[in-house]
């Protein structure tokens, strides 16, 4: 029972699902999901949550995913990584990869989505758009960005075999 309540608040916080997504490109793919909205005209597709685990207690954690729009003509994908943090917002304001390369952020929205006995975790979700090319190049070897806040920052890693499934889902599925 303590072990199945532990996985519960894992999920909740982080993920306690197979890791597989990221390690086999096969099963990256699978892992996408789209949603067309007919109003919009947008085909939405996101690849499954990469979890990165706090370093202790005081320091965030994170979920990030790939996400592209399939409707659009020339296609953007994103970064979306979900910072999480108990009882402090991180503020972030700049990500850069490993490589020094720095990338825009947009702010998509902040919560707090538990509280208990005074303990509150906080959300922020921060969007970096990133170009086919840059996927592509890094398609073999995978890329780490550093998200830096005011009050904490996460080094974020995307493996290769992750951005390998999500091309081929792109590949595979740009008529849709």
């Amino acid at each position: 029972m303590k072990k199945l309540l532990l996985c519960i608040i894992s999920l909740y916080l982080g993920g306690c699902y197979s890791m597989a997504h990221i390690e086999d490109p096969i099963a990256a793919e699978q892992g996408i999901e789209c949603e067309y909205d007919s109003f919009a005209k947008t085909n939405i597709c996101t690849g499954r949550h990469i979890v990165t685990k706090a370093a202790d207690l005081t320091s965030p954690s994170a979920n990030s995913y790939l996400s592209v729009d399939l409707a659009q003509k020339y296609l953007s994908p994103k970064l979306i990584i979900r910072i999480n943090q108990a009882n402090n917002w991180t503020f972030p304001r700049q990500v850069i990869d490993s490589n020094g390369q720095k990338f825009a952020t947009t702010q998509i929205d902040s919560q707090i989505p538990m509280c208990y006995s005074g303990i509150c975790t906080t959300w922020e979700y921060i969007g970096i758009n990133l170009s086919m090319n840059y996927l592509r190049q890094h398609a073999q070897t995978g890329f780490s960005m550093k998200t830096y806040g005011i009050r904490g920052n996460i080094v974020i890693n995307i493996p290769a075999a992750y951005i390998q499934g999500f091309l081929n889902f792109i590949n595979n599925n740009k008529g849709l």
